[in-house]
């Protein structure tokens, strides 16, 4: 991380809450809900066609989205087994990446869907997750 950018976070108001916390709770939730989700996606029935919701998603496949998750979650929990923070950042960002689309999908879809915000939460906590590592390191 730079150091302005590192500077800047450091002398928000905001950063004195969020100093202490540890990642991991965020990152192990991030982990056992990007494996569900993707787990799910590759079961037999057809998710994307239950609800009006799911239609930005359903231009990709769901068994492609739901190893693309299994994948990402799998490699957070590795990662985050592992313990080194090099890894652990790469994860969060992919984290990231994947739940800020599924988040975007869900409001193109219907943005008053619940999962706009829920999803939306989940990607801010990975990418939380992301530059406090970035932090630390």
């Amino acid at each position: 991380m730079t150091g302005r950018l590192r500077d800047l976070i450091v002398t928000s108001w905001y950063w004195p809450i969020v100093r202490d916390f540890d990642t991991e709770p965020a990152e192990l939730l991030g982990v056992i809900l990007t494996t569900l989700w993707g787990l799910w996606l590759l079961l037999p029935m057809q998710t994307f066609h239950s609800s009006v919701a799911y239609n930005a998603l359903a231009v990709v496949p769901e068994w492609l989205l739901g190893s693309v998750l299994l994948v990402i979650g799998m490699h957070a929990g590795a990662a985050l087994r592992d313990g080194r923070v090099s890894r652990r950042r790469e994860a969060a960002l992919s984290m990231f990446g994947g739940w800020f689309a599924i988040a975007a999908a869900f409001a193109w879809g219907d943005i008053t869907n619940t999962g706009v915000v829920v999803y939306g939460v989940v990607a801010v906590a990975a990418g939380w997750v992301y530059l406090r590592l970035g932090i630390l390191a």
